[in-house]
């Protein structure tokens, strides 16, 4: 149905060693997520997405994976580009903020900068989203038609399959994700790193009540998503979310030098 996924990573490694961008990609989906940033970064930037562990994967390899997992893995890059990199700066996605935002807390004094996207503190279901989910599973990616979807089809990040018994492997990486949300909460209420959180009007995904939250903490700037989904952006906050990648690296390597 989808099958020769193979977990990769999109990179660019330059000689600038002021900053590197991390872009950390959400639940089920692939680094393909941050092409729109990736067309638009400065080329002596540096910058890595890496597919998160068992994505990529058929289900029961994806099966297998957690946050503890996750979070590993995400210490292991910060140990990797910590020692080349004087600054970095972290843009996630969904799950993928959670896993910066435990990281910035780790270490404040070498992340200056999140961008979190769709922060997921507070979820809920929509029909929409169900509809998204079933049809992405179910469906043959050339036949589906609704723009929405097709989009979310093309960052899906694990093998499909039309077997729904496939599916309950997805257990444990989505309770595990619950778990996460509940750890998220805590960790957003000590960070002191400066992030810029954008919030899609229309997330199907992740409730209003995130915001509430993260307004509670002064480090964190609220930009809200006009016309824009939990995994499509309308071109204005694409831009949007550009502009505020740059500003940051602009600020960071103006403060290494």
């Amino acid at each position: 149905f989808r099958s020769n996924m193979k977990p990769y990573t999109l990179e660019r490694i330059t000689d600038n060693k002021d900053v590197i961008v991390v872009m950390l990609h959400g639940i089920i989906e692939l680094p393909i997520f941050y092409q729109f940033i990736i067309d638009k970064l400065p080329e002596n930037i540096s910058y890595v997405a890496p597919t998160l562990e068992g994505h990529a994967l058929p289900s029961r390899e994806f099966g297998k994976a957690s946050m503890k997992i996750w979070e590993k893995q995400i210490e292991n890059l910060y140990e990797k580009y910590s020692k080349e990199y004087k600054k970095i700066i972290f843009v996630d996605h969904s799950l993928g903020t959670l896993l910066s935002i435990t990281e910035a807390n780790k270490h404040p004094d070498k992340i200056p900068y999140l961008l979190l996207l769709n922060c997921p503190l507070k979820i809920w279901m929509k029909a929409s989203n169900l509809k998204t989910y079933l049809t992405v599973g179910f469906h043959k990616k050339d036949k589906i038609k609704d723009e929405t979807i097709k989009h979310a089809s093309d960052i899906c990040g694990v093998e499909l399959s039309q077997n729904p018994f496939s599916y309950v492997y997805w257990a444990k990486p989505f309770y595990s994700l619950l778990r996460g949300i509940k750890k998220g909460k805590k960790e957003i209420k000590k960070l002191k790193t400066t992030a810029i959180a954008f919030h899609a009007d229309n997330d199907e995904l992740v409730s209003k009540k995130t915001l509430k939250l993260l307004k509670e903490n002064n480090n964190i700037q609220i930009h809200i998503m006009k016309n824009s989904s939990h995994y499509l952006y309308s071109d204005e906050s694409k831009d949007d979310i550009t502009k505020a990648l740059i500003e940051m690296l602009n600020n960071t390597i103006v403060r290494s030098n």
